[in-house]
């Protein structure tokens, strides 16, 4: 894959067809380009907290502390996809109503939710192509497979997972066409 990456960031070309970054609002016409959307990136990463993103994990099917178990509406997982939109759009706030909580542990759930959204974004914001590939791809893989089953996460990921896609078949159209 990263091979096949290399083959479009080191074309001449490439620096007309990439998506430019403008850094100096002084002079709007100089941009540099944006490193491209790829998988590469979160395999890549700046940094990797393995610590941090076991967390995550290990949160997503536990019960919420606070919160009275009932059953898998109160995990982790489940609590997160609830309030993740209320959250950041103000989208389905109603959501913890439906059980039965109490103010205070709707509030418990609120702050459980704000805090795995923060270690996500602590993570996903690393997801920039600048590292070393990881040394232990099943880590991120299983990492990643977590939050395609997460809507709020799960963009993060897809976007990035259908443009390897089409580089890897534009790259593999492109050698056809030059080789055949």
């Amino acid at each position: 894959m990263e091979e096949a990456e290399q083959l479009f960031l080191s074309d001449p070309e490439w620096l007309k067809q990439c998506n430019l970054e403008y850094l100096d609002s002084a002079n709007p016409t100089v941009g540099t380009c944006r490193k491209p959307l790829s998988a590469l990136n979160f395999y890549k990463a700046s940094v990797w907290d393995s610590t941090l993103t076991q967390s995550i994990l290990d949160r997503l099917p536990a019960q919420v502390s606070g919160i009275p178990d009932k059953g898998e509406a109160t995990t982790g997982q489940a609590l997160y996809t609830s309030l993740g939109f209320c959250l950041m759009y103000e989208i389905g706030c109603d959501s913890l109503a439906a059980l039965g909580l109490t103010e205070a542990e709707q509030l418990t759930a609120a702050n459980f939710a704000i805090l795995l959204n923060a270690d996500f974004t602590t993570v996903t914001d690393k997801f920039d192509g600048l590292g070393a590939i990881n040394a232990n791809p099943a880590e991120v893989t299983n990492f990643v497979a977590h939050m395609k089953m997460i809507p709020l996460q799960a963009f993060k990921v897809s976007t990035l997972c259908v443009c390897l896609f089409v580089c890897l078949f534009v790259c593999c159209l492109f050698v056809c066409l030059f080789v055949c």
